[in-house]
């Protein structure tokens, strides 16, 4: 389903394709100017947690987990990284971004439907795990498209703004990947 080309490139439509991250600076560059941009930087950045910082996790999640890149039309669009977060069960942490301008196309969709089975069938983890860290109506929408629900919110743990303000973890175990979506009854 997801096989990659000779160069590497796993297309997941016509226009829009992800390769294993970092075979160039320029995809270095790409996630630094995506999270420098103001839009994205509102999302992200909170009180104490600075762009330094920021990278410096971004290098571990890679150190420790898997990354793409993405490209629409040949040029760079994205960025893709399961950080591994617990070996027993497998557990996998999604981080990424998307050019705004790719909003609400399904780009967002196909690639969370890469992740799922790169996840659960490739690695055969037990769960993929998303971190609203901040209040984002696009991850929250993200998660949820892609199946994963709201587990739980970590009273204060974070500063925004000089307050105290939780976290909210969504999950996706694999069975219920497995399973498809849950029937209301």
């Amino acid at each position: 389903m997801y096989e990659a080309d000779s160069v590497g490139r796993i297309w997941l439509d016509g226009d829009f394709f992800i390769a294993p991250f970092g075979h160039f600076d320029k995809d270095y560059d790409y996630v630094i100017n995506y999270l420098r941009d103001p839009v994205t930087a509102r999302r992200t950045f909170f009180d104490g947690f600075n762009e330094n910082e920021i990278l410096q996790l971004y290098a571990g999640y890679l150190k420790n987990g898997y990354g793409w890149i993405g490209f629409h039309k040949g040029k760079r669009a994205g960025y893709l990284i399961l950080d591994k977060i617990a070996l027993h069960p497998l557990i996998y942490s999604i981080h990424g971004g998307i050019d705004k301008k790719l909003f609400g196309k399904g780009y967002g969709t196909k690639s969370m439907e890469f992740i799922k089975h790169f996840a659960f069938k490739t690695k055969c983890a037990s769960k993929v795990e998303g971190y609203e860290l901040k209040k984002n109506s696009l991850i929250t929408g993200y998660f949820k498209c892609g199946g994963l629900t709201k587990e739980c919110e970590l009273k204060d743990r974070i500063i925004v703004d000089g307050v105290l303000k939780p976290i909210s973890i969504y999950g996706l175990s694999k069975e219920d990947y497995l399973n498809g979506p849950k029937k209301k009854e």
